[in-house]
């Protein structure tokens, strides 16, 4: 089995699934920092937003609801009213939020390279290696490859923040992670 994998020993099989844990619970841990500054910055600053723009990310926001509706058994309990609401009060967030870490990263002249944005599209292309060429040509298309520099922006901006903010470390047991953080992050 080992050979088939392509590793050569059972402790080098065990040092890559520590490694991929490892990465998979980073990822995990940076959402959950992202999620609470988020909250943090979405209490700690009121103003008006652009009602157009709240109205095109809550229409956005609406097919998709309309289309997973079936699909999901949160979207199945609620009626239409209610969807509505709770929509559009993440419509009004997603957009304030946007605003203020476009903000942050014009004031922190933020930029992305053509470099930055070759390496993440391959990246993103070797992490899918039966889609590879799909996604390589995709991003041929210049206005594929726009569309991913939001959030390439928005998480170098959150990187910024991050290093300006004092982290607590907390020790916690897998089962205590899986408890309490994950399902903070639905």
């Amino acid at each position: 089995m080992l050979k088939k994998l392509g590793v050569e020993s059972e402790d080098k099989l065990n040092d890559l699934i520590k490694q991929k844990l490892s990465v998979d619970f980073m990822g995990t841990v940076r959402m959950k920092m992202k999620k609470e500054l988020f909250d943090k910055v979405d209490k700690g600053y009121d103003f008006d937003l652009p009602g157009k723009m709240v109205d095109q990310d809550f229409e956005v926001l609406w097919k998709e609801v309309e289309k997973n509706k079936d699909k999901q058994e949160d979207l199945k309990n609620k009626s239409e009213d209610e969807l509505k609401s709770e929509y559009k009060k993440i419509a009004h967030r997603r957009v304030k939020l946007g605003l203020i870490m476009a903000e942050v990263t014009r004031k922190s002249e933020i930029t992305i390279t053509q470099e930055e944005l070759k390496q993440i599209v391959e990246l993103q292309a070797n992490q899918n290696p039966q889609i590879k060429d799909k996604i390589l040509e995709f991003y041929k298309d210049p206005e594929n490859l726009e569309k991913i520099k939001g959030p390439i922006l928005e998480e170098k901006a959150l990187d910024l923040i991050l290093s300006k903010v004092k982290l607590m470390n907390t020790e916690m047991t897998t089962d205590d992670f899986i408890k309490k953080v994950l399902p903070e992050l639905k």
